[in-house]
């Protein structure tokens, strides 16, 4: 027993030792790129964050580029009415700048280019449980607008529209109709950058690319308080306390999975969009709980989201509990078996009974 005892604190001590050796080298890798350089944000906090890993996964598939031009991360810029804005990935290049908005997202994802907001479905049981969000199309477009406000000394910038998902997610049905932006997977990302850069002529030179780098650089080093005050201006905004959105969503849900949030927060979005909660990717079975989104937004009333009713016919009966019209049932067990009463059609989630009257 006591060999027994040695082996598995031997065993423990070893993992231990391990798992050190191989945070002190992956610590020590992170600490020599780009992205560490200009976020300065510690390995484990940038791991703990969703947001923030999304984005340092987009850098490590694009790093490569960052040979010919130059990466930034986190830029708040002004806005008109004294607030900021955030691009989450931005790469400057001698082809264009290129906007990365990063949806850290997983189950499935419905969306059209022309429609303000999008569907993420995820499952939960046997049923799905969906959270809109805003068009992230329309939410990088209004970046670049800004973006291109404080660069307009330079006419002649071309702009890249890209939104990048996790892997962990699927693009069920994504529209296109505009041809504004690209929407793709995050390991997608770099075949499609190399592809658009071979297909552009060079329209910054390598001057241009710095100069550009030096006047947005002070934009990613924003203090903590203006981080802070960003929040704020999103809470007040949308009138939604932070906390609350949270709990309030899927309370039937929260047991089973995890809450997964943006990197960031933006004023152009919804707060609801920043808290909603990821879980694991639906299962190949939940055909029936994720239904085509248009024809469910055609066949659901918008404001009560359930099923429109038909009107009741002259003489029909309604239920008290539910407001369903009442049917006649004829009972098959126990001592009324064989008589008429009346119960509800919404059986079996309403039980409702009563006699039928007789004429």
């Amino acid at each position: 027993m006591l060999q027994l005892y040695g082996f598995l604190i031997e065993l423990f001590v070893g993992t231990l030792i391990c798992a050190f050796l191989f945070y002190a080298y992956s610590n020590a890798k992170y600490r020599k790129t780009e992205y560490y350089r200009i976020t300065h944000r510690p390995f484990l906090r940038m791991m703990r964050s969703t947001g923030s890993y999304g984005e340092y996964l987009i850098y490590r598939h694009l790093r490569s580029l960052g040979k010919e031009g130059r990466f930034l991360f986190n830029v708040y810029l002004p806005k008109e009415d004294g607030t900021t804005t955030e691009l989450d990935v931005l790469l400057i290049h001698p082809s264009g700048l290129y906007v990365f908005e990063s949806k850290n997202y997983s189950g499935w994802i419905f969306g059209t280019e022309s429609r303000r907001t999008w569907t993420q479905s995820l499952a939960a049981g046997r049923k799905s449980v969906k959270n809109h969000f805003y068009n992230p199309i329309m939410q990088n477009e209004g970046h670049i607008s800004h973006l291109k406000q404080c660069l307009s000394d330079y006419a002649q910038i071309v702009c890249h529209s890209i939104i990048l998902f996790s892997d962990r997610c699927e693009l069920k049905k994504i529209t296109l109709d505009q041809g504004k932006a690209a929407v793709m997977n995050r390991h997608q990302v770099k075949p499609f950058v190399k592809r658009t850069i071979a297909g552009t002529e060079a329209v910054l030179s390598h001057n241009d690319v710095e100069s550009i780098y030096q006047i947005l650089f002070p934009y990613s080093q924003t203090s903590e308080e203006t981080k802070q005050t960003h929040i704020e201006n999103i809470q007040t905004k949308y009138r939604i306390h932070p906390k609350k959105s949270v709990l309030s969503q899927n309370k039937r849900t929260v047991k089973q999975t995890a809450t997964e949030t943006a990197s960031s927060l933006d004023p152009d979005r919804p707060f609801a969009e920043e808290n909603a909660p990821d879980h694991s990717q639906p299962e190949k079975n939940t055909r029936r709980t994720v239904p085509d989104e248009i024809k469910e937004d055609r066949q659901l009333n918008p404001v009560t989201r359930s099923a429109p009713k038909e009107p009741l016919t002259e003489g029909e009966k309604i239920c008290p509990r539910c407001g369903k019209p009442m049917v006649q049932r004829v009972a098959r067990h126990g001592k009324h078996c064989g008589e008429h009463f009346l119960g509800c059609s919404g059986f079996p989630k309403c039980r409702y009974t009563e006699k039928e009257k007789a004429d």
